[in-house]
């Protein structure tokens, strides 16, 4: 995941992360310097339903800010192949 962020083109407006569970949610914050409110939020909602949480909090960043342009997108685990991607609209 390093190397893939240290690649990127630009910061993104927001990170967002599969939810993984509580600590796993904190050690990612702590470690990339970002707050993740919309991971906690699916968390929170949905708990940990594996890949579908990352697409969860897509989702919810998207309802909420339609200023946004760029996004960091991490995922650790089966069933989300990229574990980590660039994305923008």
């Amino acid at each position: 995941v390093e190397k893939l962020w240290q690649k990127r083109q630009a910061d993104p407006n927001q990170v967002l992360a599969h939810t993984g569970g509580r600590d796993v949610i904190e050690a990612l914050e702590k470690r990339m310097g970002w707050e993740l409110p919309e991971t906690r939020a699916v968390l929170k909602n949905a708990g940990n339903c594996s890949s579908p949480c990352i697409l969860f909090a897509l989702e919810e960043r998207l309802r909420q800010s339609e200023n946004d342009s760029r996004y960091w997108l991490t995922s650790f685990g089966a069933g989300f192949s990229a574990h980590s991607c660039e994305m923008w609209r």
